[in-house]
Parts: C-alpha cells; sequence; structure tokens
C-alpha cells in the first residue's frame, strides 16, 4: 500500500502540471500584448505614424501598437478584461480613456484619434463623407 506522503507528493505534482501551462500562457500574453489572441492583424498604415505608435506601446507591452488607438489592457488573457479600461500611463498622457473596439469612428475620434491628431475630429465632422454636403 503506498504512503499518505506518496499521494500527498502525486497531488502537488498534478496542480503543478496544472498550473504551469496556465503561467505560460499569461507570460505569452504579457509578451505578445494584444497579437497573442489577434494574430495576423496588420498594420494599418505604414511609415512613421505606426513606427511611433509601436514604439509608445512597448510601454505597454504590445509590439503590435494596438493599445495606443483602442486602448484596452493588452497584458490581459482573458478577453473581457484585455477588452476594458485602458493602461493609466497611457490615459494620463492623452490616450484612450477605455477600449474602443473602432478608434476611427467618425462619433469618438475626439477620444481616440484626436487626442493626438489637433483638429482631426473637428475636420472629419466637416468632411462631405459625413455631411453629405451638396447633396440633392
Amino acid at each position: 500500500m503506498l504512503s499518505k506522503n506518496f499521494y500527498s507528493s502525486l497531488s502537488i505534482v498534478f496542480v503543478l502540471v496544472l498550473l504551469i501551462p496556465m503561467q505560460i500562457s499569461a507570460a505569452g500574453a504579457n509578451d505578445a500584448g494584444c497579437l497573442y489572441c489577434h494574430q495576423g492583424i496588420e498594420d494599418f498604415t505604414d511609415g512613421p505614424m505606426m513606427i511611433v505608435i509601436k514604439a509608445i506601446a512597448q510601454s505597454f507591452n504590445d509590439p503590435g501598437g494596438c493599445v495606443v488607438c483602442h486602448g484596452g489592457t493588452p497584458s490581459a488573457t482573458d478577453k473581457n478584461i484585455a477588452h476594458t479600461g485602458a493602461p493609466t500611463a497611457l490615459t494620463d498622457n492623452g490616450g484612450p480613456s477605455r477600449f474602443y473596439p473602432d478608434p476611427g469612428s467618425v462619433w469618438i475620434a475626439s477620444e481616440t484619434c484626436g487626442q493626438c491628431h489637433q483638429g482631426y475630429p473637428e475636420r472629419l465632422q466637416k468632411a462631405l463623407m459625413n455631411t453629405e454636403a451638396g447633396k440633392l
């Protein structure tokens, strides 16, 4: 008959075997940020703006740069947590105050694009595609 110590040790090993993949998974999310779940997402633009966005996002462990415009919690492994809030350091410096699934929307441009691009929300509001000016 096996001893209590054997079963206790076996139980501990079993629990560790279950927890180690969870720790690796969380570490992967911390390193990959939003791209941990959103693999294959391409940059929305090429050039200097994307370079700046990715440089800012490095501070938030988000190499894809998503958090700079979308907000959210890039280190989270739970979808609901990842899609809420925004890093305090980002909001304190003019970034989005919460998660925005579509940061380019005309209705929220002042909270997203307008944080970095002065005058953009006003130009967007007055744009032909928004006002349909001249439509007969």
